[in-house]
């Protein structure tokens, strides 16, 4: 008869299954991702106001933008220490008050040398809460329905979005006469109220818990889950887990041989390509739409409101194509769409610019769900937080160089061109070295299962497995 192995809490996820505990916890901490989407059109909406204002360079105006990003790529690095050594719920419980009082500060500013640095700590706050809340996610959720939370996520940053756009129609929906003050006041109301509710409803990640130690919390998070999902009967009791030190006692640096590999090298330059791409085009198409697509009459407003709708269609595809399709196809179809939109939208032809426009909306947002989910994946449990937001890290290195790269190339090449040719060759240098280097993780096939922590030991933080792909040998204990 054949030897049962240890019962794992992964196994313990998988009998309690995806319900309401996941989709609170997933409304909860994708408060963060809401706010990145506010924060998107609110500085490009108020940047004329500002300029008008205080008589801002184009060079200034670019900087206010910038100079969020820059903020979350910080952000996004503390989030990993802090996640991996005080937790995943203490780093996203941190972004909400942040990005709060820092908004309402910023409403107050008299100058652009006040308002700089306001602005660039608004950008911490929210950067510090995702990828511990992209790690929390994926370590609560069974394996088949992890893609669901990050489709919640890329919504929520959708209807971020939205929720600048109702804003803005409130106070002024030509775009011309905004009062900026109200704008960053508005933009600190979702973050009181998702902090509120953080505080309230947000536990710890079991997986967490469990390697730092804390069993009895591991044990009780997971009864919760269970009763919450209507699931009481589950069995939550996991055998021993190895008292290891975790994250919270191994430095940042020392991690990094563990993190450090060709794999994260391509995932790093996917995810800043990614975010090159969208905030150099979010850059652009203000300006550019009303000049390329004259027949529209709609309002400024209404464009934005439009492009954003046309996000929540792509987030569900690539929500579905995620509980799928492995990780790695779902992202081919992103750099071909992409691609192939960036070219379009340089056409000369306006029904071919505006099925750019709508593909260069629709395609990231397609492929973001599975490029966020990979690079969680791709990371063991003691250094998940920490590997995933070095991967995000990159990703706002791209989103701080965005503007300042479109500007560039309009400035030396004259046109908007150059920048979305740019674009379509990043997607077939990411294609590339996508398909050669980085391995799949789609249903676990990256595996040999450890006995203590029961995960799949990913290739792409340099584990060495003598599986082979797309099978898991069983374990010496089960015979």
């Amino acid at each position: 008869m054949a030897k049962r192995g240890p019962r794992t809490i992964s196994a313990v996820i998988e009998d309690i299954g995806y319900g309401p505990s996941q989709v609170l916890t997933s409304f909860v901490v994708n408060g963060s991702w809401l706010a990145d989407g506010a924060e998107l059109l609110v500085l490009s909406s108020i940047s004329a106001s500002l300029a008008a204002e205080w008589s801002l360079t184009p060079i200034q105006k670019g900087w206010l933008m910038s100079v969020v990003y820059l903020g979350v790529l910080l952000g996004n690095v503390l989030s990993g220490i802090l996640g991996d050594w005080l937790g995943r719920r203490h780093a996203v419980l941190m972004c909400f008050p942040i990005v709060a009082l820092l908004s309402l500060a910023s409403a107050g500013a008299t100058s652009f040398w006040m308002l700089l640095p306001l602005r660039f700590f608004v950008g911490v706050g929210f950067g510090t809460g995702q990828p511990s809340a992209v790690a929390i996610l994926m370590e609560i959720s069974p394996v088949q329905s992890r893609a669901l939370n990050q489709g919640f996520a890329q919504m929520a940053f959708a209807m971020g979005e939205l929720y600048c756009c109702l804003v803005m129609w409130l106070d002024d929906p030509t775009l011309e006469h905004l009062n900026w003050r109200r704008m960053l006041t508005a933009n600190a109301l979702p973050a009181v109220f998702f902090w509120l509710v953080a505080w309230a409803f947000l536990r710890e990640s079991p997986i967490f818990a469990a390697a730092t130690g804390k069993r009895d919390e591991a044990l009780s998070i997971l009864e919760d889950m269970s009763k919450r999902n209507g699931r009481p009967n589950v069995h939550t009791h996991f055998d021993a887990v190895e008292e290891t030190s975790g994250a919270g006692s191994i430095p940042f640096w020392n991690q990094l041989p563990t993190i450090i590999s060709a794999s994260t090298a391509v995932l790093c330059l996917v995810c800043f390509s990614y975010n090159l791409t969208i905030y150099g085009a979010f850059t652009a198409f203000p300006e550019l739409l009303p000049q390329l697509l004259k027949r529209t009459r709609e309002s400024p407003v209404a464009e934005l409101a439009r492009g954003a709708f046309v996000e929540i269609p792509g987030d569900l595809f690539g929500l579905l194509a995620g509980l799928a399709l492995p990780r790695k196809w779902v992202l081919y179809g992103y750099f071909i769409g992409l691609g192939i939109s960036s070219l379009l939208f340089c056409s000369s032809n306006e029904s071919l610019v505006l099925i750019g426009y709508y593909g260069s909306k629709a395609f990231p947002q397609v492929g973001s769900v599975s490029l966020y989910i990979l690079a969680a994946e791709s990371y063991h449990a003691i250094v998940r937080a920490s590997g995933t937001a070095t991967v995000l890290s990159f990703g706002r290195i791209g989103a701080f160089v965005a503007p300042l790269c479109y500007e560039f190339l309009f400035t030396t090449f004259g046109t908007h061109r150059a920048f979305f040719y740019m674009s379509a060759s990043l997607m077939l240098i990411c294609f590339v070295l996508t398909a050669a280097l980085v391995p799949e993780t789609f249903r676990g096939v990256l595996a040999y299962t450890d006995p203590t922590f029961e995960e799949t030991f990913p290739i792409a933080a340099g584990f060495k497995t003598t599986a082979t792909h797309g099978a898991v040998p069983p374990r010496e204990d089960m015979t």
